[in-house]
C-alpha cells in the first residue's frame, strides 16, 4: 500500500518536496497558524511565534489497523468516563482495592468541588486527546491521556488543508478519510448535553485570552462551529443560571466549550486569585443549569 506515495515522492524530488514546505511555513505564519517558542540556547529570551510543525511526509494507516485503534480508544475513552465518574461518587474503585485513594486524593488536579456533581448526561469527556506510539513490536499503545483540556485538533485540520494544497498528488491512489467534520462533531455533542430542553442551545467557546498558546484553536473552533468567543469578562452568574453579555442585554448559556483548566474556572471554588474565572460558575454547573465541556474533575 506505500508504492503510490512513494511513487510519488520520487517523481515530486527533494528540490520541490523542500520548496512546499517554505511555503507551507510561509502560510502558516500568514495565517497565524503557530505555537509559542522559546529558544533553549536562551531560555530567557523572548517567546516567539514558529509555524506549527507538519512533515510533508504523511503516515499511512490502512483502514483495518484504524478500526482497530478506534474500537480501542472509545474503549478506553468510555473506562475514563467511567472512572472519573466512581472518583467523585460510589468510589468502588477504591473499595475493590484497584486504586489507592490516595493516588487519586493526592493529585494536584483532584477537584473537591466535583464531588457528588454528575455532569448534563452523565459526560465527563467530551473531548479526549490520546498520545498514540508504537512501540518496538509495531504495537499501538498509549503514551498519554488528555481529558482536562486538550488542544491540537485545529491544527489536524489545517494540516490536512494544507496538504491537499500544497502536495496533493501524494493523495493519489488512497481513499483517506475525511476530518472536516470535527467541528460539527464537536457542537452536536454539546448541544447533545446542554440542559434546559431548548431546541437551540447557546453554545460558547471560553477561551482565557489572546495570550493563551493556544489562541490561534481558541478562535478558529469557535468560527467553525459558528458561536460566540468569550472571555471571564464576557459571563456572569445570576441565580445559578449562567448568562453571556450581549449589545441586547443577557444571553442565557446551556453549554461551554472551555479551554481553561479548573484552577482557574471560578474564584469561589478554586484559585481566589484567579482573574481568568466567572464567580459562581462552579454553583450553576452544580445545580445543572450549565454543560461544561470537558466536565469539572476531569484532570485527576
Amino acid at each position: 500500500f506505500m508504492a503510490p506515495l512513494a511513487h510519488e515522492l520520487a517523481r515530486l524530488g527533494p528540490e520541490q518536496l523542500a520548496a512546499a514546505g517554505r511555503r507551507r511555513d510561509a502560510i502558516f505564519m500568514q495565517q497565524g497558524i503557530t505555537f509559542d517558542h522559546l529558544d533553549p540556547a536562551h531560555p530567557e529570551g523572548p517567546v516567539k511565534d514558529r509555524p506549527f510543525p507538519l512533515d510533508l511526509v504523511p503516515r499511512i494507516i490502512p483502514a483495518n489497523e484504524w478500526n482497530h485503534i478506534k474500537r480501542g480508544l472509545a474503549q478506553r475513552i468510555r473506562a475514563l468516563n467511567h472512572f472519573v465518574d466512581d472518583v467523585y461518587h460510589g468510589r468502588e474503585i477504591v473499595r475493590e482495592g484497584i486504586v489507592p485513594w490516595a493516588h487519586v486524593v493526592s493529585r494536584p488536579s483532584f477537584a473537591r468541588a466535583a464531588h457528588g456533581i454528575r455532569p448534563p448526561g452523565g459526560v465527563y469527556c467530551h473531548v479526549s486527546g490520546c498520545d498514540l506510539v508504537r512501540d518496538r513490536t509495531g504495537t499501538w499503545r498509549v503514551l498519554e491521556d488528555n481529558v482536562r483540556t486538550p488542544s491540537g485538533i485545529s491544527y489536524v485540520l489545517e494540516n490536512r488543508v494544507a496538504m491537499t494544497r500544497l502536495v496533493p498528488q501524494l493523495f493519489a491512489g488512497y481513499r483517506v478519510r475525511p476530518v472536516d467534520d470535527y467541528p460539527a462533531l464537536l457542537l452536536a455533542a454539546l448541544k447533545a448535553v446542554a440542559p434546559g430542553g431548548d431546541d437551540a442551545p447557546t453554545v460558547v467557546v471560553w477561551t482565557p485570552g489572546p495570550a493563551n498558546s493556544a489562541y490561534f484553536e481558541h478562535t478558529f473552533l469557535a468560527r467553525q462551529m459558528g458561536v460566540e468567543l468569550v472571555e471571564a469578562s464576557d459571563l456572569v452568574v445570576r441565580d445559578e443560571v449562567l448568562y453571556m453579555r450581549t449589545t441586547r442585554g443577557l444571553v442565557r448559556v446551556h453549554a461551554v466549550y472551555r479551554r481553561l483548566d479548573d484552577d482557574f474556572i471560578d474564584p469561589l471554588e478554586f484559585r481566589p486569585d484567579s482573574m481568568l474565572g466567572v464567580p459562581g460558575l462552579v454553583r450553576a454547573y452544580r445545580s445543572g443549569t450549565v454543560a461544561i465541556a470537558n466536565a469539572i474533575g476531569t484532570g485527576v
